[in-house]
């Protein structure tokens, strides 16, 4: 089951991403006439479920911040090292929350009640900052948890050197891709996710290592 955990990574990010890149909703750079013929002419019935796809990504994510936190440790990694890890991957789960909150106002409030569509002004202030709200904060985070994993990988092999030789190229990927950091951060999602899961969770005691022999002494 440690093991198996480690998909929860690779399920919790296409979740989300499918909510990301098969956005519905119209862009925020149309003109106000042009969003008010979208709003008159489609539904909120594709709007809500990739709301709903990008709220059912935030408890997989969380929990892979946690295993990446327990595979750190016990492989040996520095105790910061694995809080770290585990912090950020869980600070990237809270940033989707917050996005998946913020994304679904809009569809939800037109299930509940009967306020039509949102006016076009309203609809482009609210979506601008939510994504410059997400995207510095969720790319810092995965930064962060990128750069722990990498140290794990190549100060004490806790996880697969070669999961933390590619970290440092997809997080320059993550970081250089600044409005769209969403491609690096998938990659590195699914090559965690695969890696940890095609790996044996060290063992408990493995970590620790062996106390010396008493050397005899003589009178």
């Amino acid at each position: 089951m440690s093991r198996t955990a480690a998909l929860s990574g690779l399920a919790g990010i296409a979740l989300l991403d499918v909510g990301w890149f098969w956005d519905p909703t119209p862009p925020i750079d149309w003109s106000a006439p042009h969003l008010a013929s979208y709003f008159a002419s489609h539904g909120n019935s594709q709007w809500l479920i990739a709301a709903v796809l990008q709220l059912l990504a935030v408890p997989l994510l969380w929990h892979f911040g946690a295993v990446v936190r327990d595979r750190l440790a016990a492989g040996g990694a520095s105790p910061r090292t694995a809080r770290i890890a585990g912090g950020a991957g869980k600070g990237f789960a809270l940033t989707a929350l917050v996005f998946g909150v913020c994304y679904s106002v809009f569809p939800f409030t037109a299930l509940i009640s009967d306020v039509g569509a949102p006016r076009p002004e309203i609809y482009r202030f609210w979506y601008s900052g939510t994504f410059a709200v997400y995207v510095p904060f969720s790319t810092a985070f995965v930064a962060v948890l990128i750069g722990a994993v990498c140290t794990g990988a190549l100060r004490s092999r806790a996880v697969p050197l070669a999961l933390g030789i590619a970290g440092i190229p997809l997080a320059l990927l993550t970081l250089g891709t600044f409005f769209l950091p969403m491609a690096g951060i998938t990659l590195w999602f699914a090559a965690a996710s695969i890696a940890l899961a095609a790996t044996r969770r060290p063992s408990a005691g493995a970590a620790v290592p062996a106390p010396r022999a008493a050397v005899p002494t003589t009178v």
